[in-house]
């Protein structure tokens, strides 16, 4: 800990240092005056933050909290290059390989992503999944505990900020079959203004894109948190278009160009959904869900 300032300049700016440590001062104040006001505290904190002392365990926390950021995205860069040169064409990873190259990824997506008891199993699930590597499925399981089947589409299920969407935009450029993501309340409000012409490439095809890394240039989609749009109506013909879009998809598309996230339990979801939509879901989506425990990382 002691030359914890010198490894860091190597890899960040002075200045950046010098920001790490005003905002830990700023915290640390801040949290200095909502202790006073709340009577946890009796002595009053300094009129301002720049008066605030940090002890040596707290400056080498906010260093190390910067540099392992930079460092990561650093890491993350190298590794792109690394693959660029090797492959010269699409990229093609084994499945240790792809699931490293996802926690870098998430690591750069989200700064403080870890993996942990709540999501560190789901994550593997998943990178064993979209990796597209038959052998490395044998680590994953969905809800029951049984091996994800590569011809369904993944329904994530969990409270509400357990880090659903986030999973989902780390894994959307895959080597399985990638996708792109549409909140459900978009559709809705597509269907409110366009009618269901809108949507019919939702319900009946493939989007076509830029072609990603992985070489694909068709993309299955995600619909981000199933449950919470409306139903709503297009020139007073209301309907609830998430359970015509699943229907349309189950009967036009392979399952796995179909991926979903939703706070509802499998009794809300059929509930809301009616009895035939939920049978058709557990036909398209290895269901996997998150301990119902799980703390929200929005915290």
């Amino acid at each position: 800990m002691e030359n914890y300032k010198a490894e860091a300049l190597k890899i960040i700016s002075a200045g950046a240092m010098a920001d790490a440590v005003d905002k830990a001062r700023r915290k640390k104040h801040h949290d200095m005056f909502i202790s006073y006001q709340a009577g946890l505290a009796q002595r009053e904190p300094p009129e301002s933050y720049q008066s605030v002392e940090l002890t040596p365990a707290e400056e080498y926390q906010a260093v190390k909290k910067v540099r392992d950021v930079v460092e990561s995205k650093q890491i993350t860069e190298d590794y792109f290059r690394k693959i660029s040169e090797e492959n010269k064409t699409y990229w093609k990873l084994d499945a240790n390989d792809f699931y490293r190259y996802k926690v870098l990824q998430a690591k750069t997506m989200a700064r403080n992503f870890k993996l942990d008891f709540w999501n560190k199993e789901i994550f593997i699930s998943l990178g064993a999944y979209f990796s597209g590597n038959e052998d490395a499925l044998k680590q994953s399981k969905d809800y029951k505990g049984n091996p994800l089947n590569p011809e369904k589409g993944i329904m994530l299920s969990g409270p509400v900020g357990c880090g659903k969407t986030l999973l989902f935009k780390i894994f959307k450029d895959n080597q399985h079959r990638s996708y792109r993501i549409y909140t459900t309340e978009s559709m809705a409000a597509t269907f409110a203004i366009e009618g269901f012409a809108a949507l019919r490439d939702f319900s009946n095809g493939l989007h076509r894109g830029i072609v990603n890394m992985f070489g694909h240039d068709e993309f299955g989609v995600c619909f981000d948190d199933l449950g919470t749009e409306d139903d709503t109506a297009h020139y007073k013909n209301e309907r609830n278009v998430m359970e015509k879009l699943l229907l349309e998809r189950y009967h036009n598309l392979p399952y796995n160009c179909t991926h979903l996230s939703t706070n509802l339990k499998a009794s809300e979801l059929k509930d809301r959904y009616g009895a035939r939509v939920a049978d058709r879901m557990r036909e398209m989506f290895n269901i996997i869900e998150f301990n119902p425990k799980t703390p929200s990382r929005r915290v």
